[in-house]
């Protein structure tokens, strides 16, 4: 893209929008047209800098405060997207988003480049992982959805890489057959899996492949990724 994308932020973290602000500004494919801390003031800001794209928080003055304005924006601004920003904790209130009218979500500890990908995605059309995620989160029954986000939120911090090396082990190789067909040492395979239970706080290898086959989430992200 030639011009730089206008994005809107609205979080009560007055540092994590200067923050992000900064960083777009470094990395000279976003330009942040105007920043608001709470609902009240994000409709007026948002008809002042009349960007492409909102980065809206999911909590903030009050806890389903980013929730609540999502109809209002839509119906006021209705070419601006919505990016809601999210944590691990708001796992449970990213349905009721999208059922709203969000169009997509992302991780506040996503980092910049990946976040500008998503941000070119959306304003662009195009379906990136998260919405499709997003997609069957609404098709799950609610009792489901909950863990069914946190998994995934879990899986997308992880690389091209160590998706692989999870969908084969998905699929029943062993550490050693996995190290002598991609010709790489048995103690490499092993790195990578401590790198990947870093990530993703589980206990062992073999918890989170239980994960990801009780909820049927890697065959839907295997399909559906798409490389960038």
């Amino acid at each position: 893209m030639n011009d730089k994308i206008r994005v809107a932020i609205c979080d009560d973290d007055k540092f994590l929008c200067e923050g992000f602000r900064m960083q777009f500004e470094l990395y000279n494919r976003v330009s942040v047209v105007g920043m608001a801390y709470n609902s009240e003031d994000c409709l007026q800001m948002l008809a002042q800098c009349n960007p492409q794209l909102l980065l809206l928080d999911i909590r903030m003055e009050s806890e389903e405060a980013g929730l609540r304005i999502i109809s209002k924006i839509k119906n006021s601004f209705p070419g601006i997207k919505i990016m809601m920003l999210t944590s691990y904790d708001d796992s449970a209130y990213i349905y009721d988003a999208i059922a709203e009218g969000a169009d997509d979500y992302c991780l506040k500890t996503m980092d910049i480049e990946r976040l500008t990908e998503k941000i070119e995605s959306a304003v662009e059309g195009r379906v990136a992982l998260e919405k499709e995620i997003s997609d069957k989160i609404v098709s799950q029954s609610r009792k489901n959805q909950s863990s069914f986000i946190f998994v995934c939120n879990k899986i997308l911090q992880l690389s091209d890489g160590e998706l692989d090396f999870l969908r084969e082990l998905y699929q029943g190789e062993s550490y050693r057959t996995i190290a002598k067909k991609n010709y790489v040492q048995l103690e490499s395979v092993k790195k990578m899996a401590h790198r990947i239970l870093k990530k993703t706080g589980n206990r062992t290898i073999q918890e989170l492949v239980n994960e990801i086959r009780e909820l049927d989430i890697f065959e839907f992200i295997d399909k559906n990724r798409r490389t960038i």
